[in-house]
């Protein structure tokens, strides 16, 4: 359960790129499921998905 919600939020992330959405949705899913690593996986994703974004952005 744990490892499918990281794995949907990070293909969400690379799919939309839709960084606000990100921390909102995984905002919800930390609270509900009051997953501690989870709310460290989602700033080390939100990083990640910035820097993605600009190396696209760059191309």
């Amino acid at each position: 359960m744990q490892m499918a919600s990281v794995i949907l939020y990070a293909t969400y992330i690379y799919l939309f790129r839709d960084i606000d959405a990100c921390t909102h949705t995984c905002t919800q899913m930390y609270q509900h499921h009051n997953i501690y690593a989870l709310h460290i996986l989602h700033h080390m994703l939100r990083t990640i998905a910035i820097k993605v974004g600009h190396h696209v952005q760059q191309r």
